[in-house]
């Protein structure tokens, strides 16, 4: 018997998929706002970014990805902190009050947001959260604090938040 041809898979606009993005080659969550020939346009749903993704770039599953390619870390993952561990409020996103992934520093004050959060909503609102300011980007409005990012590993490696981060 001969193999089945490969055909397109069965994507539609308001799917929801895996999608890699050609500018870094990593999977981020998507979803299909318009079909194309050759692929689709896709809104990297953590993000708010669209680019045009090839189909053989875009998958249903996580198990569906490559082994070897890089998987955005909100790939896949439930956003949760178990119930016997609660995540100390110093490293909360101000968004999501989850643990902070790859977290940044508001440049309006002291606030904190995961990186994914903090993206999202500056791309649909264009306002801040905090100050009320408008027209913000993320480039004038986001900054990386490593000090604050090492506290964040730290809590994720073992489970306690040093007492230094409380003077910090």
């Amino acid at each position: 018997p001969e193999a089945a041809p490969v055909t397109r898979q069965a994507w539609k606009v308001g799917d929801v998929c895996i999608a890699r993005w050609a500018e870094d080659r990593v999977w981020y969550n998507g979803e299909i706002l318009e079909m194309g020939e050759v692929g689709c346009l896709v809104r990297f749903s953590d993000y708010g970014n669209e680019d045009t993704v090839r189909d053989d770039d875009m998958v249903r599953e996580v198990g569906d990805i490559p082994s070897d390619n890089d998987i955005d870390e909100c790939v896949g993952t439930e956003a949760t902190q178990p119930e016997d561990n609660p995540v100390p409020a110093s490293l909360q996103c101000s968004l999501c009050s989850n643990l902070c992934r790859r977290a940044m520093r508001l440049s309006c004050g002291p606030a904190i947001a995961c990186w994914g959060c903090a993206v999202k909503e500056i791309n649909t609102t264009r306002t801040c959260w905090q100050c009320g300011e408008k027209e913000i980007s993320t480039e004038t409005h986001l900054l990386q604090d490593a000090v604050l990012r090492a506290f964040v590993e730290q809590f994720v490696s073992t489970g306690k938040l040093d007492p230094v981060h409380l003077q910090a």
